[in-house]
């Protein structure tokens, strides 16, 4: 790798990846993590990611648990919530939450010309505090607006091995 290791932001669609092994990016997800953990590569996420990982993934865990079990049980939703909550706190474990405040929704606003989606707009202002060198995300539209540097979890896995050597 060259002399400075990049910096990341994953969007909340690869943190629930990496979470849910049943969701068809797990694979790539779980290993873009390996693999930047282990070269010290600075992995963070939007503040207000964690929320939507936390609701999304409490939400599928119980879908899952309600059809494993024909009905959701008070025990199942309990155990989807704590594993929720679990999902949030590794969160934190592996990277480092990029603060928000006023000038990012400023911003999130000014972005809608290049990109018209609110959570995406404010996760690229986070990207930009931090001087991030991409977004690791599975949303096209974003890979694909030139104005972000911006890969899928599988794509930037290949891209670090790349530069490691």
């Amino acid at each position: 790798m060259s002399e400075k290791a990049p910096i990341l932001v994953l969007d909340t669609n690869v943190w629930l990846d990496d979470a849910i092994v049943w969701r068809q990016g797990h694979q790539s997800a779980w290993d873009l993590i390996a693999y930047a953990r282990h070269h010290n590569i600075e992995l963070a996420y939007a503040i207000t990611a964690v929320k939507d990982v936390f609701y999304i993934a409490e939400r599928q865990l119980k879908k899952y648990a309600r059809e494993m079990q024909g009905t959701l049980t008070e025990a199942g939703a309990a155990a989807a919530t704590d594993s929720a909550w679990d999902v949030a706190d590794g969160l934190n474990d592996v990277a480092t939450p990029i603060g928000m405040d006023a000038a990012d929704i400023w911003m999130a606003r000014k972005l809608r010309g290049i990109h018209n989606d609110l959570e995406d707009n404010l996760m690229i202002a986070a990207a930009e505090r931090i001087n991030a060198d991409y977004i690791v995300t599975s949303d096209i539209k974003l890979i694909e607006n030139p104005h972000v540097k911006a890969m899928t979890a599988e794509d930037m896995l290949t891209h670090l091995k790349l530069f490691a050597a």
